[in-house]
């Protein structure tokens, strides 16, 4: 491969990595902004427990059936945003099996003067290898992360809606 033609694949995988490594940062944001609301949601809804026992334990059927729907409903989407934005947020610390010069976990494991010297005798070739290999690993991150998101936004939805069942009959 010519010089050329080198760097401009090294400047797409160095930019794959980057864009990858935003899309993780992006992916928790969300998840913690998702964890705030539902907090809210939840907050309110404790806030008021006593009064969706009490409308449980009043007699009317039928309301009676949509406030458990409605705690149900919001302690299901609590459980799920919960584990999926724990999953999300909570580092995965995973040893490596191929010693890599860019991921943090390679790089510790080898002592300062070490790490230097076998970084410095890498040939192009060996620094492509790596580069390509952690524009995969961070996609792959990226991807598992944005899936999770997904599943706490419909956690967030199922809370949201047994907020607004519970909201109804506190009004009513």
């Amino acid at each position: 491969m010519n010089e050329k033609a080198f760097e401009k694949l090294r400047d797409m995988a160095k930019h794959a990595v980057e864009r990858n490594d935003e899309s993780i940062r992006f992916s928790e944001t969300k998840a913690g902004f998702i964890l705030a609301f539902v907090g809210l949601l939840l907050g309110f809804t404790l806030d008021d427990i006593q009064s969706l026992i009490n409308i449980i334990q009043g007699g009317d059927c039928l309301l009676s059936i949509l406030a458990i729907i409605s705690l149900v409903l919001v302690l299901l989407g609590v459980i799920l945003i919960g584990i999926s934005s724990f999953l999300n947020i909570y580092p995965r610390l995973r040893v490596s099996q191929d010693e890599s010069f860019s991921y943090f976990g390679s790089i510790k494991e080898l002592k300062q003067d070490i790490f230097i010297s076998r970084f410095q005798e890498l040939g192009p070739e060996m620094i492509m290898r790596h580069l390509l290999s952690q524009a995969h690993a961070t996609s792959v991150i990226a991807w598992r992360k944005f899936q999770l998101v997904r599943v706490s936004i419909v956690g967030a939805g199922i809370v949201f809606i047994g907020w607004l069942i519970a909201a109804w009959l506190l009004i009513m």
